[in-house]
């Protein structure tokens, strides 16, 4: 399995009180899955992101990626492996500054492959793919939200990564551009066999994706193996612990 969560578990510090963000957490998720994780704001689906990039250390449990455990990496070793096999779409995407469209994607190609010719080229097939093509000369403050979500997606595919993570990326568009994103996410675990966790705040964003889990009443909680396609597994609200000692 490419990514696996194991009883992971993340508390922050709020003053005297402890807030659990995630509560025992186990996740599997493999070559060709597109999981989904959908739920209401602040609970806990972009922690279970970050954790599951190695950005943050887990408080408990462990996070491995193809069987390694990433915090038991040396940082060097950690930071290679992330930027070489794994993509991450943020919520709220950054591109860098006097770059158009084209020269992001081709960037992003590039830090992977070191060939910038191949880069480019594969930057012009995720544009192609992603159907804006259109917007390759166009500098990322000209397009719109949809059009800027597409762009990342992009960036994403075009490493062709061993596993795509993706903070709610079908928020906020109107239908067309929402599954245009999602069947972008359907495709890179199909085609290329990408391991693809991905959350959303509403059902309706989830729709291309093979699992799908929910957020409702309750601890948090994910199955340790997925269930057939199509089963619904309930998730909970992050919880704040009051007594420090119950962490």
């Amino acid at each position: 399995m490419v990514l696996q969560l194991r009883d992971v578990g993340k508390v922050f510090a709020r003053g005297e009180r402890l807030l659990v963000a995630l509560d025992r957490v186990s996740l599997t998720v493999g070559d060709g899955d597109c999981v989904a994780v959908y739920g209401t704001s602040r609970s806990g689906k972009s922690t279970l992101l970050r954790l599951s990039s190695g950005a943050h250390a887990p408080t408990s449990g462990s996070v491995l990626y193809d069987g390694q455990d990433l915090n038991q990496m040396a940082e060097r070793q950690r930071a290679r492996l992330l930027r070489s096999e794994v993509s991450w779409v943020p919520a709220s995407p950054d591109f860098q500054p006097g770059l158009s469209v084209l020269e992001q994607v081709a960037l992003s190609g590039y830090l992977r492959s070191r060939d910038y010719a191949r880069a480019k080229q594969g930057a012009r097939d995720a544009l192609q793919r992603a159907g804006i093509e259109h917007c390759a000369e166009a500098q990322p403050g000209e397009l719109s939200d949809g059009e800027l979500r597409l762009t990342a997606i992009a960036q994403a595919i075009v490493k062709r990564p061993r596993l795509l993570l993706a903070d709610e990326p079908a928020a906020n568009l109107d239908p067309t551009e929402r599954d245009r994103v999602l069947e972008l996410l359907r495709e890179c675990a199909a085609e290329h066999a990408s391991a693809v966790l991905f959350t959303a705040t509403h059902a309706d964003e989830t729709l291309r994706s093979t699992w799908l889990a929910r957020l409702d009443s309750g601890r948090l909680t994910l199955p340790s193996a997925l269930p057939p396609r199509g089963e619904v597994v309930e998730l909970a609200p992050r919880r704040a612990v009051n007594d420090r000692s119950r962490a």
